[in-house]
């Protein structure tokens, strides 16, 4: 059994912006359409301001949508040269990283556990785990060293000429602006158990 103590209100709100880039390797200016979405949440407890809480979940979503507008951006290589920037690819290959590494550490620990469970001598139980472990290690390893083997760049000049469809043209920068808007708003109510059944 639960007793209700307010209301949470969720607003997810969507922005576009036009970012605009000079090539590392080139110097040709481009620009390119980029959307986020984000979520704010916000309790109105004990039913006390609900236009309030849901005022500020909605101000902590375009918080969160300017942030991922201003610091992101987009696998997108420039239209004159065909190759991607350095930060581009630094970002991506930092994101294969770090998920390599999550999920190796994720399968060694359920490895080790489900191995653990089905091993009964000690010494199976001790070679299964080392095949695990390294197996795993192996997973990161190649999780910290094919990011940095993988180039995007290789190719560039096949992609030279070719325009993606996220490019903007130069007559349109300054007219295309940034927009935000509230794609979704709910309400729920908010409980706690009790401890009664």
């Amino acid at each position: 059994m639960s007793v209700s103590v307010g209301k949470t209100y969720t607003t997810h709100v969507a922005g576009k912006t036009v970012k605009r880039v000079r090539c590392d390797h080139c110097s040709g200016e481009f620009a390119y359409r980029m959307e986020r979405e984000a979520a704010g949440q916000e309790l109105d407890l004990l039913w006390r301001d609900g236009a309030g809480a849901r005022q500020k979940s909605e101000a902590t979503a375009r918080r969160e949508v300017d942030a991922k507008l201003q610091k992101g951006d987009e696998l997108v290589p420039c239209p004159s040269c065909g190759r991607f920037q350095r930060a581009m690819v630094k970002r991506r290959r930092m994101q294969a990283m770090m998920w390599g590494v999550v999920v190796s550490v994720v399968a060694a620990i359920l490895g080790v556990v489900v191995i653990a469970g089905r091993v009964t001598s000690s010494s199976s139980l001790l070679t299964m785990q080392m095949v695990v472990a390294g197996v795993c290690g192996l997973g990161v390893v190649a999780s910290l060293v094919l990011p940095w083997v993988w180039n995007p760049n290789r190719g560039a000049e096949g992609r030279r000429g070719i325009v993606d469809p996220r490019v903007v043209p130069p007559a349109e920068w300054d007219r295309i602006g940034e927009e935000r808007a509230v794609v979704e708003e709910s309400a729920e109510d908010a409980s706690v158990p009790t401890g009664r059944s």
